[in-house]
C-alpha cells in the first residue's frame, strides 16, 4: 500500500466514525434503553482498506451491511442491504466478524440488537 493511500485513508476515518454513528441513530427497530457502540470500528475499517481489485478496476461503491449483535456485544451474523459490488463484499467478509460492539440494554439486560453499518469505497 502506499503511503499517499495510507494517509488519505486515515483522514477518511473520522467521517467514516460519523456515517457510522448516523447510521445508528437512524435505525428503525425495537427500541432499546442503551444501543451498541463499536468499539474497535476504526481497526477494522483500516484492516479492510481499500480491496486491490476495485481500485485496478476504478470502482467505487457504498456498501451498507446490517450486522446482529449478541447479548455479549460478539458479531453474530450480516446480511447486505441491497446488491453490493463482490469485490467490497469480499473485502468485508473477511473482517467484519472482528467488529466488537458494547451490548444493548433493554429493562436492564443485555439484549441481541440489529445494526446498520455503512462501508464507503470512493478514490481519490
Amino acid at each position: 500500500m502506499s503511503k499517499s493511500f495510507s494517509a488519505t485513508w486515515q483522514l477518511r476515518i473520522p467521517v467514516l466514525v460519523f456515517l457510522l454513528s448516523l447510521a445508528f441513530a437512524l435505525q428503525a427497530q425495537d427500541k432499546v434503553d442503551t444501543p451498541p457502540k463499536p468499539t474497535n470500528i476504526t481497526s477494522v475499517y483500516q484492516a479492510i482498506g481499500y480491496p486491490k481489485a476495485a481500485a485496478k478496476a476504478e470502482k467505487e461503491g457504498k456498501v451498507m451491511v446490517k450486522i446482529l449483535i449478541g447479548k455479549d456485544g460478539k458479531y453474530v451474523k450480516h446480511e447486505y442491504i441491497g446488491k453490493p459490488d463482490p469485490v467490497f463484499t469480499e473485502a468485508i467478509d473477511e473482517h467484519i466478524a472482528d467488529i466488537e460492539f458494547t451490548p444493548a440494554q433493554k429493562d436492564g439486560k443485555a439484549v441481541k440488537y440489529w445494526v446498520s453499518l455503512p462501508f464507503m469505497f470512493k478514490l481519490n
